[in-house]
C-alpha cells in the first residue's frame, strides 16, 4: 500500500487551517483509516472531501483519494504525514497559504503560475529544479490547465468505462504522485487548480479525430471516466469547480471554463460557476479588493472559423465569453487595474489593455512541458480584441520570437500605502535557464 500527499488551499477556512490532499493505492478489499501528524505530532483532521475510490465504477482499481483539514495548523512551515496501515507517506514540508499580502515593501506574496505539463517530455526532471530555485519560494501555486494529458499520446482505443478509468488513473499517478517534475512542483506550495481540454480530450466537448472516444454523442465513457479522475485527483470541495481564493486585499477567482462548456457554443460556464464569478465581481467591487482572473483558456485570442475549430475553439467562440468580458469590464470602470492569469496556448506573453477606468493585463506561462509532436511557440501580437468594449490593447512582453521554450511565471505582490500593489513579474525559461524580469506593475484596487 503506498500514501501519497500534497498541500492544496483552503477557500473559506479559517485561516490557520492546512487542507491536504490525500491518495492511498493498493489498499486491498477494505478503505483503511487515516492518522495524520506535524513535525512528528499528532493532529486531528476533518473530513473536506472523505477518502472514497477515485472511482467507484472502477473498484479494482484499489486507489482512493480524499482531501483534509489539519485546522489550528498554524502559519509557519510544517512536516506533514498520513498513515493508513502500517503504510506512510513521506513528509512534505507545508504552510498555508496567507491571509493578507505581508506589510511592507521588502515583503510579498509569491505566486507560481504553471500549465501544460506533459510528462513524457520532462522524464529529466528538468521543471522541478527550476521551481525549487525561487527565492523566497511560492505561497501559492497556481495550476491553470492540462497538468496531465489524457488523450496523447493517442494510444487509447478502449471503450470501456472502468478500463479507461484505470488508464487516467495511472497518468495521474505518474504526474501527480511518483517523483519527477510535476508532482515535486505540487508539493511546493498549496495548489489551486483548474482543468482544460486535455484534462478530458483536445477541444472538449467537441468532437475531436484526436479522440475517436469522442465522436459518438454524449454522455461517453471516456468523458465519465475523464471526470471521475479529475474529481478525485484536483477537485477541493465536492462539486466547486470554480471558487475564490483571498490573500487580503487580492481576491484571485479560479474559474473553470472546461468542465461544463456545451457543444451548442453557448457556454463555458455551469450555472453554478456563473453565479459564483457574478458574486465574486460584486464582492471585489464593494469590499475594495485587486481582481485577479484566473482561468485555463487565455481570453484573449479571436474567434476560431471554418475547419479551425475543428482542432480548437477559443473562449471568444462562446456565447457566454460576453458574461466573462462584462464582469472584467465592470472592474476596470470601477478604477481597477485588473489581472488575468492564464496558460494553454504554448508561449510566454503580456499584454495590457486600456478601458475608461482601469487597466486589464493578461499574463501567460505555457507550457511547463510542451507535449509531443507541437513546437515551442511564439508570442502572438494581441490581436482579435474584444471589440464591442473598444478596447485597444498591446503585446508588453516578449519583444522577440526567439523567446519561446517551456516556462513557468512567478508573480511578487507587494503592498503600497497608496490603495496600489506592485507587482513583479519574471518568467522563467526552463531548458535555457534564463530567467526574464520585466518592469514593475501598478494595481490600483
Amino acid at each position: 500500500m503506498e500514501v501519497s500527499i500534497r498541500p492544496m488551499v483552503a477557500p473559506g477556512a479559517a485561516p490557520d487551517t492546512m487542507r491536504v490532499w490525500a491518495g492511498v493505492f493498493g489498499y486491498g478489499a477494505a478503505l483503511p483509516a487515516l492518522t495524520w501528524t506535524a513535525d512528528g505530532q499528532d493532529v486531528p483532521a476533518e473530513a473536506v472531501r472523505p477518502l472514497a475510490p477515485a472511482a467507484a465504477f472502477a473498484p479494482r482499481l484499489s486507489a482512493a483519494t480524499g482531501v483534509f483539514d489539519l485546522p489550528g495548523f498554524g502559519t509557519t512551515s510544517r512536516t506533514v504525514k498520513a498513515k493508513a496501515g502500517t503504510a506512510e507517506s513521506p513528509g512534505v514540508p507545508m504552510r498555508p497559504v496567507p491571509a493578507a499580502v505581508p506589510p511592507g515593501p521588502s515583503l510579498s506574496l509569491t505566486v507560481l503560475l504553471t500549465s501544460c505539463f506533459y510528462q513524457r517530455k520532462d522524464k529529466a526532471g528538468r521543471a522541478a529544479p527550476v521551481v525549487a530555485g525561487i527565492t523566497p519560494p511560492p505561497d501559492l501555486t497556481l495550476c491553470v490547465g492540462d497538468q496531465v494529458y489524457l488523450d496523447q499520446p493517442p494510444l487509447v482505443f478502449d471503450t470501456d468505462m472502468a478500463d479507461l478509468a484505470a488508464v487516467f488513473e495511472q497518468q495521474y499517478r505518474t504526474n501527480f504522485v511518483l517523483p519527477g517534475s510535476l508532482a515535486a512542483i505540487l508539493r511546493t506550495a498549496p495548489v489551486a487548480a483548474i482543468p482544460d481540454d486535455h484534462e478530458y480530450w483536445n477541444n472538449y466537448p467537441h468532437r475531436s479525430a484526436m479522440t475517436l472516444q469522442s465522436l459518438p454523442d454524449p454522455p461517453n465513457n471516456w468523458s465519465t471516466a475523464a471526470r471521475a479522475m479529475y474529481d478525485a485527483f484536483q477537485l477541493g470541495r465536492p462539486g466547486e469547480y470554480s471558487y475564490a481564493v483571498d490573500v487580503d486585499p487580492v481576491s484571485f477567482f479560479l474559474m473553470d471554463n472546461r468542465t461544463f462548456r456545451t457543444r451548442d457554443g453557448r457556454h463555458t460556464l455551469g450555472a453554478n460557476d456563473r453565479a459564483a464569478y457574478d458574486a465574486w465581481v460584486a464582492r471585489v467591487v464593494t469590499d475594495g479588493l485587486a481582481p485577479v482572473l484566473v482561468t485555463g483558456p487565455s481570453l484573449f485570442q479571436p474567434a476560431k472559423h471554418g475547419w479551425a475549430r475543428l482542432t480548437d475553439r477559443n473562449m471568444a467562440n462562446y456565447g457566454d465569453y460576453k458574461v466573462v468580458m462584462a464582469g472584467l469590464l465592470q472592474l476596470a470602470q470601477a478604477g481597477k487595474d485588473v489581472l488575468a492569469l492564464t496558460g494553454d496556448v504554448h508561449y510566454p506573453r503580456l499584454v495590457e489593455l486600456r478601458s475608461a477606468g482601469g487597466t486589464i493585463r493578461e499574463v501567460i506561462a505555457s507550457p511547463t512541458s510542451l507535449v509531443w509532436g507541437s513546437e515551442p511557440g511564439a508570442a502572438k501580437q494581441l490581436e482579435g480584441v474584444y471589440t464591442e468594449a473598444k478596447l485597444s490593447g498591446r503585446r508588453v512582453w516578449p519583444d522577440s520570437p526567439a523567446i519561446r521554450g517551456d516556462n513557468v511565471a512567478v508573480l511578487r505582490f507587494t503592498r503600497s500605502d497608496d490603495r496600489q500593489l506592485r507587482l513583479d513579474l519574471e518568467f522563467r525559461m526552463i531548458q535555457q535557464g534564463t530567467t526574464y524580469r520585466l518592469e514593475p506593475i501598478r494595481l490600483r484596487y
